[in-house]
Order: structure tokens, then sequence, then C-alpha cells
């Protein structure tokens, strides 16, 4: 054996000659010239051990190894006569009269000869007359010999003496190994120097002299290369079966339960206990533990606050079952969480690795972390994230997007935006932050363009009272760049003063007071509305006639042309607006620098779709959340028809472009929301379906799949009298045989 071991009973007395000798202990005790010794703590602290050297080095050293039959007082005289004998060759002890006599003729023996006595395991002794017998010999060693006694706690017999100090106390802190003698072991089993492992292995067990065995003793030439820990330890099993038979069936069973349920917290308050574990009697059973020094060692970094020493947590936890564990851990989060420590509920989800349990906390406190900058933590939760089946909701996605964005990886950034955003179909806050992210992160290549990209965002944010996402250093520059640029431009430039919605019902508003400006006739808002429409350009009397009255010119129209404009410039004198509509070389046209029309934004958004500017569409995908509604839907007229069928057509047409991209991309979530807005307008497409029928494939959604086919099938039924084609059937055979 190369190091500290747990000696047989029955070669107790032999040391062994290449184990870790504890000259200091065994000083201390040899310093003691007369009285007694208690070594005392839990099992595998190297109690055996050290007796045994005591006992070689000792001249007339008598052991005693104490055994359940102890218990029997004659059978204990009897045991301790003979250990005596063997060393002062007194063979009448055994002859006295009666009990007090053998025990002080023990005593005599052991004065006279200088006789060392030394008893192991004495935690086994419990009957009366026994310990009153051991009580009695720690009175007559006070002047006259030694007596050295180890046991796993504190025997009641001995109490009184520690507590007059009366009885010198070896305990677990004395006990321990050090860093040095741990680096000593670990020499002698590897034969290498390998101090990191030496520390390392003294974090670990806190110098548990048999953890620390049971580490180099599995798996030793794999810690040369490396560090242990609870995962590298080959006898794991060996290790907790240790614990149940030789520590375990020391306590009390109240004390065993909450230990093993109390393995996985960290915090081990009363508060936190009774709470997480829903108990009562935490606050007994941590007594207990820490004056017996079992398990627990005060906390270094909290005074008065208890911490686990590590291999006893690991050890212990893995004694529970899968679903106590769950349980519990389930538990701590929401303690944590419910006293607002989000670091704390956040690193205690992540070293459980439990997803779920990652996911309740950032969904809670994962902004704070943002705030807090715990960009390593949010990391560590992202990776166990991107391994599991875990299902995310749009929050978490939102979350880790920002963090994507802190740690420069934007492709995973734009990933987890977009599942974010699929989870809500429409202009939302996490497309809304992509924009922002977007804006900030392009603008310099393009400050025109991606300065109302972030303008847009935030107006957004603004409407609705939302923060910021989080922004590194940079892009806060930047934001602040543009908000002086707005400010600029608010101071130098007016706002226009009409507004115009050209898609859904034709409305003109005047931005002052809201105040919506009416026509008396149709034909007068139709006017308007195609005026508008040529965007400034002027065009003649004659023209207008063949617009507004394109079958029959009545009587008296150009009274009736002139009878429009009048009334809505009258309207419009109120505000000083009446030369809105100009009339200049015999041409009518608009003044477009007083308007503002939702027809440019889409203009340019159709120019993209021309072009298929995948750039473009992304950054205002948002725009195909929603159907932007029927060109001047209220009007019947054949030119706003022909220009409502454009705009449709661009619709579904941008639409399909970035359901392609999302199916493309593998984001089928994202692909279905544009291709039901495209089916919207364009609603007896084939085409459309069978790409929706595909998605519905891909993520293993046959039923949904199926009852969309169905009601497609109705809808042809009943709005046509036609059944679909055969490619249409024949498509949705395929998708729907993906199953099988």
């Amino acid at each position: 054996m190369s190091s500290i071991e747990l000696i047989s009973l029955q070669h107790f007395p032999k040391t062994f000659e290449d184990s870790l000798l504890r000259s200091e202990l065994l000083d201390r005790i040899e310093n003691v010239s007369t009285g007694s010794v208690l070594v005392c703590s839990m099992a595998g602290y190297g109690k055996s051990t050290l007796l045994s050297q005591l006992a070689s080095r000792a001249q007339n050293g008598a052991v005693c190894i104490l055994g359940r039959s102890d218990n029997d007082l004659n059978y204990f005289l009897d045991h301790l006569s003979n250990a005596i004998g063997q060393v002062a060759l007194q063979k009448e002890i055994v002859d006295a009269e009666n009990t007090y006599a053998v025990l002080l003729r023990i005593c005599q023996v052991a004065s006279e000869n200088r006789v060392t006595l030394i008893f192991d395991n004495c935690q086994l002794i419990e009957e009366g007359e026994v310990c009153n017998a051991l009580q009695y010999l720690m009175e007559m060693a006070e002047n006259s010999f030694k007596l050295v006694i180890a046991s796993r706690i504190i025997p009641d017999f001995a109490a009184r003496f520690i507590l007059e100090e009366r009885c010198r106390l070896l305990g677990r802190d004395d006990l321990v190994l050090s860093e040095s003698e741990i680096g000593q072991i670990v020499s002698r089993h590897l034969n290498v120097e390998n101090p990191q492992l030496a520390i390392h292995l003294h974090a670990l067990t806190d110098g548990w002299a048999a953890g620390v065995m049971f580490c180099l003793r599995g798996g030793g030439t794999h810690f040369i290369k490396g560090l242990p820990g609870w995962e590298n330890i080959n006898d794991q099993g060996l290790i907790k079966k240790y614990i149940a038979y030789e520590i375990l069936s020391d306590l009390p069973q109240d004390v065993v339960r909450f230990v093993k349920n109390a393995s996985l917290l960290d915090c081990l308050s009363v508060d936190a206990c009774n709470t997480i574990l829903e108990t009562s009697n935490s606050e007994e059973c941590l007594k207990f533990l820490s004056e017996n020094d079992v398990f627990l060692r005060k906390c270094m970094d909290e005074p008065g606050t208890l911490e686990w020493i590590d291999i006893f947590q690991k050890a212990m936890s893995n004694m529970l079952t899968t679903k106590e564990k769950t349980v519990i851990a389930e538990k701590t989060v929401e303690y944590y969480l419910r006293r607002k420590l989000h670091l704390k509920a956040t690193e205690f989800a992540l070293e459980y690795g439990q997803p779920s349990l990652i996911c309740r906390a950032l969904s809670l406190c994962g902004t704070n972390l943002l705030e807090e900058e715990q960009f390593e933590l949010l990391g560590n939760c992202a990776q166990v994230l991107e391994k599991s089946s875990e299902e995310l909701d749009a929050l978490i996605f939102g979350i880790l997007a920002q963090y994507y964005y802190v740690a420069g990886d934007y492709a995973k950034m734009e990933y987890s935006f977009n599942m974010a955003d699929s989870l809500f179909g429409k202009e939302n806050t996490y497309s809304i932050q992509r924009s922002l992210y977007r804006g900030l992160l392009k603008f310099e290549a393009d400050p025109q363009k991606y300065q109302k990209i972030v303008n847009n965002a935030l107006f957004y944010l603004n409407e609705y009272n939302l923060k910021l996402p989080f922004l590194l250093s940079h892009e806060q520059k930047v934001l602040e760049e543009i908000i002086r640029h707005n400010n600029a431009d608010e101071a130098n430039h007016d706002k226009k003063p009409l507004k115009v919605k050209q898609f859904g019902i034709f409305k003109l508003i005047v931005a002052e007071d809201g105040h919506e400006v009416s026509w008396r006739t149709k034909k007068g808002g139709e006017l308007l509305a195609y005026l508008i429409g040529l965007n400034g350009k002027s065009v003649d009397r004659s023209h207008l006639f063949d617009v507004i009255w394109p079958d029959e010119l009545p009587n008296n129209s150009v009274a009736m042309l002139h009878n429009m404009i009048y009334n809505i410039r009258k309207e419009l004198s109120a505000y000083k607006l009446e030369n809105f509509i100009k009339y200049k070389n015999k041409g009518y046209s608009i003044d477009m620098t007083l308007i503002d029309c939702d027809e440019e934004a889409v203009s340019l958004i159709c120019s993209a779709i021309s072009r298929k500017d995948m750039d473009t569409l992304l950054e205002n995908e948002e725009v195909f959340f929603e159907y932007w509604g029927g060109y001047l839907e209220n009007i019947a007229s054949m030119w706003a028809i022909e220009r409502r069928e454009y705009y449709d057509k661009m619709f579904v047409m941008g639409a399909l472009l970035l359901a392609d991209f999302y199916y493309d991309s593998r984001i089928y979530e994202k692909a279905i929301i544009f291709l039901q807005n495209a089916q919207k307008v364009d609603v007896f497409s084939e085409r459309i379906m069978e790409k929706t029928l595909n998605c519905y494939s891909k993520l293993g959604k046959f039923d949904k799949l199926r009852l969309k086919y169905e009601e497609f099938c109705e809808m042809l039924s009943c709005e046509l009298d036609i059944q679909p084609t055969a490619d249409l059937k024949s498509a949705y055979q395929k998708s729907i045989q993906r199953k099988v």
C-alpha cells in the first residue's frame, strides 16, 4: 500500500511500512505524558491508521479494537486485560474480585509499566456499564498513564472531559490531509510529482483520506494528464457504498434523509432547506452535522454558514433517483427566483444541466444577466440548449439572440430572432430587435438606408414602451449618433402636414389634429386619390375627364371638376393648406412636399421584389407579416383596380421569396407564416398550398398537413366547384407518405 489505508482490524497493531506517516499528529499525542486523547471524526479520515502508527512507535502500547461484543462488561474487561497482559506480561488481572478491582488493577499495571492504552471504534460502545468503565479509565489516566481513544462521534462518557479541557481532542480539522501530504501520496501512487493534481484533490476531498485514495485507486493513470472530477472517478459506486455502510449507518435516519435530499443544494441555510425540502427539522439536522463534522464545513466566504465538501455532495446526490433530483432541482430554482437571486438560479440550473430549468431561469432573469454582463454564464446556457431537444419559446430565443449578438455570432443571432419571430407571425418585439441590430451593425456601410431602419425600430419600441435590447458600446455610440441626427432633422425641418392612407380605404388626414378631410362625392375622393398617385406629376383637364368619367362625360363636367377641387381646397384652407392642389400650365398636380404617403414605402419594397433583392426584403420582412391591404379598396375604377392587382401580385411574390429563403434555411415555421399570408391574397393558388404542405411535412406536423389540404379542397369545391389538380394531389400524397 502506498498511502493512508483503512486497516483490517486483525492487522491493526501492525503499521504499514510505506504508509504516509502522520508525524505531526503522532508528536502531539506522544507529547501528552498522562491523561486522555480523543481522536474523533467520521469514517475515512485515517483514525485507525494513525493509532496503528502510534502503537508501533509506543514502547508499551496496549491496543484494544472494540466491537459490539464489548458492550458486555465482562467481555470488555477480559478483552482489555488480555491487551495489557500482552504488553506488561501480567496474568493475574482478571483474577481480581470484582469489576472495580479489575479496573483498579488495570490502571495500576498501566501506570507502573508506562502503558499507552489505545481504544479504537469507541462509537460502538452503547452499554452504560462499559461507558462508565471507560469514563473511569479517563479519570485514572489523568495522573497515571496515557489513554488514546478513537471514535466516529464524541462518546457521551468523554463529553465532560472535553468540555473541562481534561481531554485533548483531535477532530476532523486536525486529521484532514494537507495539500503537501496529498502531494506525497500522489507521488508515491503515480511515481511522479504532480502539485496541480494534489491541489485539485485537496479541493475535491477537503483532505478526506479515503476520498483521496478512491480517486487515485481507480483513475490514477488517467489523472496524470488531467485533473479529476467526480465524473472521472472510476470507483463512484464504491465510494457511495462506503459512505452508505461506514458513515450513513452511524447517523440517525432523519439526518440520513436530510443529507440525501439536501445534497443538491448549494445554499444550506435553514430557510432554504426548509422551503425547498418541505421539512421543518433542517435546523436540527444541520446542527447535528456541524457538531459532528459530517459532510459539511464552514463556509469561508460567508461566516456562520455551512457548505458541502465537494466529494460528499457529489456522492450523496448520486444516491437520489432521477425523479427525486428533478423535483428538488425545480424547487431550488423557484426558491432562488422568488428571492430575485437571478445569478444563483441560473448557475444552479446550469450545474444541474436540465434544459427546462435553464429555460425557466432565463425566462425570468435572462435580461438581468445581460445587463449584469454575465456573458460566460449565458454562453454556457446557450451551449446546453443548442444540444438539447427542449422546445424553446420566443422569450428564450430572444435572450439567446442578444447573447449571440454580444458573442459576435450574427448567424446564430439571426436564427434565434427568426425562431422567436416565427412564433408570432406579425410585427413583434423580436422582429423589431432584429431590425435594430441589423441597422446598427450595418449603419456605417449605408448611413441613410440604415438610419431609416433604426428609426422604424425605435418608433415601435417607443410606441409600446419597450426597452432597448442589450447594446455593446460601439452600437450604443452609433445609436446616440442616429438620435442626434434625428433631433437635428426635427429642428431644421417641419413635419409634413398631411398624411395619406392609400392601402385599405383611402383617407387624407391632417397631421396637426388628426382631422380626416372629406369630399362631398365619391368622384371627389377618386380625383384626389388619382392626383396623389401621380406622385407630383401634372395632368391636364381632359386626361382627368377620361379617368374620372371613362364611360360618359357629364354635361357640366368642367364645373363639377372645379367644384370638387374647390371643396377640397376650402376644407384645407383652415390649415392654410389650400395650395395643396396646384394648377399650373393648364395642368393639375399635388405638392408632394406637404404629404406623407404609405405608397412610397410599399413602392420601394416592390422595387426590391422585382430585383429579388433579398437583403432589402429580409431587412423589411415585417412588412409581409400582415397583408398591407388592397390599394384604394373603396375605389372601383379601372385605374385603381389595375394598381390594386399589381400591389397584390407584388405582395404574393415578396412573401414567396421570403418563404423560399426560410424553407432553404430549414426554418419551416417562419416559411409557413409568409406562405399563409400569400395564400390570403391568392386564395386559390395550388403552388402556395403545395409549398405549405411541404413545410408541414418537414416539421412532422402531419395532422396539420392533412387539415390544411382538406380545407383547401373544400374551398375549391364550394367556391369554384372544382377539385384540386393531379399535381397537387400527387404532392399531397408524397408529403403525407413521409410520415411512414
